[in-house]
């Protein structure tokens, strides 16, 4: 099992981070995996994944989920 963990930034960041670009992405995880590794990425390794699998990341319109939050969830 493959694990791509994430970081700060988001896939869509390509002029702050220029190694972020459609060409390192594209060649970032292979579409057709000859090994049929399970792969789970997390973060910034889903986005990877996402974008490598053909899929459109884009920053969320509405308000990011990064709060505190004061109360148990149960």
């Amino acid at each position: 099992m493959c694990v791509i963990m994430g970081e700060y930034m988001n896939i869509y960041e390509e002029e702050a981070f220029p190694w972020l670009n459609a060409k390192c992405r594209k060649n970032f995880y292979p579409r057709n995996d000859p090994l049929g590794e399970k792969v789970l990425g997390i973060c910034l390794g889903a986005q990877l994944i996402a974008d490598c699998l053909g899929e459109v990341v884009r920053k969320n319109k509405y308000r990011n989920g990064n709060r505190l939050v004061s109360r148990p969830f149960y």
